[in-house]
């Protein structure tokens, strides 16, 4: 990563994190913790490597990061803030969505329907608790279609009533989260 990308990185990583506290949390952490938690996780990516984009197209599915291997990389990024249990679900969703390979076929697990032909990942509070909303933190769609595109593919895929969606699509949708991702892509394709 050069400083440019060191920056953005840090700043998108801070926005996603600043949402998930606003949506999910009575009390916001301080500029200072969602600082150092971007510093270490930009420090783990830099270490580790970022997935490389394979150069003659990506596998049908690739293997998620499992949570064995995700607790030492979470303790990590969180540092001081390992105590604060707030802290574990966003910081194992960006380290998912910087360290797991990218795959071409989407899981669709945004539009599941359950035995009642709800769908989980389609209702507010399972979407706030998500840094990508509905969609997986790995899905291809980020990377391959516009926001347009992808709005139209998860409203077409909806269970409910649509109003859910058509009031707060940066809920279902963050366009902040898909900044980082494309970024995570760009940085990992050199």
């Amino acid at each position: 990563m050069n400083a440019a990308q060191e920056r953005e990185f840090d700043a998108l990583v801070v926005a996603n994190l600043e949402r998930w506290f606003r949506g999910n949390s009575r009390v916001q952490p301080g500029a200072e913790a969602f600082a150092g938690a971007a510093s270490r996780l930009r420090a783990l990516v830099a270490e580790r490597g970022l997935p490389a984009v394979p150069p003659c197209g990506r596998p049908e599915a690739a293997p998620e990061l499992i949570a064995e291997e995700c607790a030492p990389l979470e303790r990590r990024v969180l540092g001081p803030l390992v105590a604060d249990a707030r802290w574990a679900t966003p910081v194992r969703q960006l380290l998912k969505a910087c360290l797991q390979p990218e795959f071409r076929r989407c899981r669709d697990s945004y539009r599941e329907r359950d035995t009642d032909g709800s769908c989980r990942r389609q209702q507010a509070d399972k979407a706030r608790g998500r840094l990508s909303g509905s969609p997986c933190v790995d899905c291809p769609y980020w990377l391959e279609l516009t926001p347009d595109q992808h709005a139209r593919a998860l409203r077409d895929g909806w269970a409910g009533e649509r109003d859910a969606f058509e009031s707060d699509p940066e809920l279902y949708l963050p366009a902040d989260f898909r900044a980082l991702r494309r970024l995570v892509r760009a940085i990992a394709s050199g």
